[in-house]
């Protein structure tokens, strides 16, 4: 008998809760009673519930079809019920920055009639009904190209916890599996990023206790790591598994400019941190190609300059990353910077310019000097290696 499954409201895009941690498929596949293939069919929209001169509220019901269940009991429809926000007027900056910094995220808006959705559930406090195992990844849209390597990682998983005894090692080779393919990248790469994280922290932890021992006393330290905790990833991480990520994202040619190509697929930030937790001498290299090569956005320049700067370690160049991060992020900023160089200075700029081209052009300009310092630190940094 077909099951309708409803939910209450959850999501909006204008109420996420950063303080969350996000959950990746290891995660969302132990966590959901079922797993459902669906595909997007429509929104209803219901009675407005609040309203102000920015934004109102409003009640709808977005429709799923299901046409394959992955995990769990099958059903025909989803029916998901949302309080979702509609803006009146255009968005302040700041807001605008913070839909930049969560561009690559997907989310259930801007879902288009026959989209393809993973859908994670689990029953609620009554046991009976279901609903989104997480909020922000109970539902993920994937392409129809996708969806194939999902069905695929999630068949092996399925596979690897169905062992009595579940293996440390056989979970990291999934998660570089994962971390292999675009579609999977952050399922993989976020679950390893998070357990070097937690292995700094019990390492800090270790050495408090041992340094403060009267004021740590009843801090609990251990050597015994479940196999799903996310330290015990970090822990087992070969050598060879290392190079193998670091390839991943290293050995990649870089795209030319204005070809309409994404820089990152979602999960390469966090493949980024994955090999600065134990450096590579390929990465300083390969973000400055980045810099150089692809038409970034201010926010993406400016987190990438950010990156070399922290590997490089460069005074010169951590003051240059910085005064591009203020030159983008506040226009004020931009226009002191541009007041303090002299004319024949290093941006050479003049100031008859009108105030909208000498931001463009400031900014080059301090991207121009952060590209001419931080390339002849890498080969200094590389000769000395050499």
């Amino acid at each position: 008998m077909a099951v309708g499954l409803v939910f209450g409201p959850e999501r909006s895009f204008a109420k996420k809760h950063p303080a969350k941690m996000p959950v990746t498929l290891l995660d969302l596949y132990r966590q959901s009673d079922a797993i459902f293939e669906a595909r997007y069919a429509r929104t209803e929209e219901g009675e407005v519930i609040r309203q102000d001169a920015d934004y109102k509220v409003l009640k709808t019901k977005k429709h799923f079809d299901i046409y394959s269940t992955v995990k769990g009991s099958s059903s025909k429809f989803f029916e998901l019920a949302e309080e979702e926000y509609r803006y009146s007027r255009p968005q302040s900056g700041s807001y605008l920055l913070a839909s930049a910094v969560d561009s690559d995220v997907e989310n259930t808006y801007g879902l288009r009639s026959g989209d393809t959705v993973l859908l994670f559930v689990k029953y609620g406090e009554d046991g009976k009904t279901l609903e989104l195992t997480d909020d922000e990844e109970g539902l993920k849209k994937i392409s129809s190209d996708d969806i194939a390597v999902y069905q695929k990682r999630i068949a092996e998983l399925a596979s690897l916890l169905s062992s009595d005894k579940v293996s440390t090692e056989a979970i990291v080779v999934w998660l570089i599996r994962c971390a292999e393919e675009p579609a999977t990248r952050w399922e993989g790469t976020f679950e390893l990023v998070k357990g070097f994280e937690r292995l700094e922290y019990q390492e800090k932890q270790r050495r408090a206790a041992a340094e403060k021992p009267e004021e740590t006393r009843g801090m609990i330290v251990t050597d015994e790591v479940d196999a799903l905790d996310s330290s015990a990833f970090a822990r087992v991480l070969t050598l060879d598994q290392k190079t193998t990520l670091a390839n991943v994202l290293l050995d990649r040619k870089p795209v030319p400019a204005g070809d309409g190509a994404r820089t990152l697929v979602r999960g390469d930030r966090e493949l980024i941190d994955l090999v600065k937790h134990w450096g590579d001498p390929r990465l300083a290299g390969f973000l400055l190609e980045e810099l150089k090569t692809r038409d970034l956005t201010d926010y993406r320049r400016s987190e990438t300059m950010r990156l070399i700067a922290e590997i490089l370690r460069d005074q010169k160049i951590v003051g240059l990353a910085s005064e591009y991060s203020n030159a983008y992020r506040d226009e004020a900023i931009a226009a002191e910077l541009f007041k303090d160089q002299d004319v024949n200075g290093t941006t050479g700029l003049s100031t008859d310019r009108t105030a909208k081209t000498d931001y463009k052009e400031i900014r080059a300009a301090i991207v121009a000097r952060f590209i001419k310092r931080a390339s002849s630190v890498v080969v200094a940094q590389l000769g000395t290696e050499n």
